[in-house]
């Protein structure tokens, strides 16, 4: 693909990304997995951030809420959602968010309102059974939600 065929097609899923966002549903990369909780918050994962680097599995996960929610440390501001990249180690099944972004909008979208890098070293803690963590642990080291194509 030439380089102005690839900036197109960028300009293209950006638009189709953006317009998902304005009529309330998030891009077509994200399954929810998630009914809404007491609070309205849905949960979604990007099926194409899921990938096996350095040793251990990641995604992308976004809660979307149907209200503003409180902010979440001192000084913050209130979000509508928020993006996280988790890290699994699967045979140790355990995880670590390590990076943490609220947004303003619904779905990831407008003013990052707040956020918050852990990465540098990732901090692992054991998924307590029956969690949403754990849930999600074995949905992603399973192969349960994902691109298509062999894990």
């Amino acid at each position: 693909m030439r380089r102005g065929q690839s900036t197109a097609l960028a300009a293209l899923v950006l638009a189709a990304w953006v317009a998902a966002a304005q009529a309330g549903e998030p891009a077509p990369n994200w399954k929810r997995v998630s009914a809404p909780s007491p609070g309205g918050c849905t949960f979604y994962v990007d099926q194409t951030s899921i990938a096996t680097r350095d040793g251990h599995e990641e995604a992308r996960f976004m809660s979307s809420c149907a209200s503003v929610q409180p902010a979440s440390s001192a000084g913050g501001a209130g979000y509508r959602s928020r993006a996280f990249l988790e890290y699994f180690d699967c045979a140790g099944r355990r995880s670590a968010i390590v990076r943490l972004d609220y947004y303003a909008g619904e779905y990831a979208t407008g003013t990052v309102t707040e956020s918050h890098d852990w990465s540098t070293p990732p901090r692992y803690e054991q998924d307590a059974p029956g969690s949403t963590a754990a849930l999600w642990l074995a949905m992603v080291c399973r192969g349960l939600v994902g691109p298509a194509g062999p894990k």
